[in-house]
């Protein structure tokens, strides 16, 4: 439920730039709206496929957590490096 959410909030705010201060955070939105998208393939295919192997299925439902984690570090390290650079 969460990640429909979260794309359906981002892809309003894609579509009405306005509401941002900032137009970086129009670039921000759309990365946000994609990562959303990945959950709610990955999980429906998930769920089916603990079924088939629990260790894989375990495996993906840990995963998921840890790219969105591993994202938003990543996104905060690249802005402060850029941030740094002159120019």
């Amino acid at each position: 439920m969460v990640p429909l959410t979260s794309t359906a909030i981002h892809t309003y705010l894609i579509h009405a730039p306005h509401l941002f201060t900032d137009p970086s955070h129009v670039a921000y939105s759309r990365t946000s709206r994609r990562r959303a998208l990945l959950s709610i393939v990955v999980y429906p295919i998930t769920a089916v496929l603990v079924f088939v192997s629990v260790d894989v299925a375990l495996g993906l439902f840990i995963a998921v957590p840890l790219f969105f984690i591993a994202a938003v570090f990543l996104q905060q390290d690249a802005e402060r490096n850029g941030a740094a650079s002159p120019g």
